[in-house]
């Protein structure tokens, strides 16, 4: 359990943690087009993933969906 002190710490850092989806920004990642399901945690305004990149090709993660090739032939 934690003390009143380390839980002050905690509501005045805003903490707090989920999960959330991700994709890879690397192109020729089978994260790219898969979303992944992962942990994020934040406090003081600045989010952390678990993991920080791509477990796969170690690149850093979108927060939104790639564009579908579909998607790119409209614009």
């Amino acid at each position: 359990m934690m003390d009143f002190g380390e839980a002050h710490e905690r509501f005045l850092a805003a903490y707090h943690t989920g999960f959330t989806d991700v994709w890879c920004s690397n192109r020729k990642c089978d994260n790219h087009d898969q979303g992944q399901s992962i942990r994020y945690e934040v406090e003081y305004g600045q989010a952390t993933y678990m993991p920080p990149e791509c477990d796969k090709c170690g690149a850093s993660w979108l927060n939104e969906a790639p564009a579908t090739e579909d998607e790119e032939d409209e614009y």
